[in-house]
């Protein structure tokens, strides 16, 4: 499972446009199997599908017109790069989750679910470990 949280983090740094070191296909195959991504996918899509942000300082006042450039740099230092964001699908376009649907990850987690869930019995019902015995039941003499 660890290795499944690993792979299936999406990178806050957004996806590059042409990867040039591509995964291998074990790696490629463990974030397709990874529930961990499927998750995340859906929260992130179900937060910012169609969000707009309200720019509280974008109202230039009359003293001082360049007030609100300044505090767009000190919003910066505190939010990082989502001080520069208008809206939420622009965040979506830079995850690569632009093409994905909330319904979508929500039916590939439950795929993966099923999945996961066949595997295990299958292997709980061919399983040839140790055999439990039944309690026998001892009868004493007691005189």
């Amino acid at each position: 499972m660890v290795v499944l949280l690993g792979v299936g983090v999406i990178s806050p740094s957004g996806v590059p446009k042409e990867e040039q070191y591509p995964p291998s296909w074990f790696v490629a195959f463990l974030k397709k199997a990874s529930p961990i991504r499927y998750a995340i996918e859906a929260v992130c899509i179900a937060e910012y599908d169609g969000m707009e942000f309200q720019d509280m300082n974008s109202e230039p006042t009359a003293k001082n017109p360049f007030r609100s450039v300044f505090r767009k740099a000190r919003d910066v230092t505190r939010m990082g790069g989502l001080a520069l964001v208008k809206r939420g699908n622009e965040i979506l376009e830079e995850l690569g989750l632009a093409n994905e649907s909330y319904q979508g990850s929500l039916e590939k987690l439950a795929i993966l679910s099923l999945g996961f869930l066949a595997i295990s019995w299958i292997g709980l019902t061919f399983q040839h470990g140790p055999k439990v015995a039944s309690p026998k039941h001892s009868h004493s003499n007691s005189s």
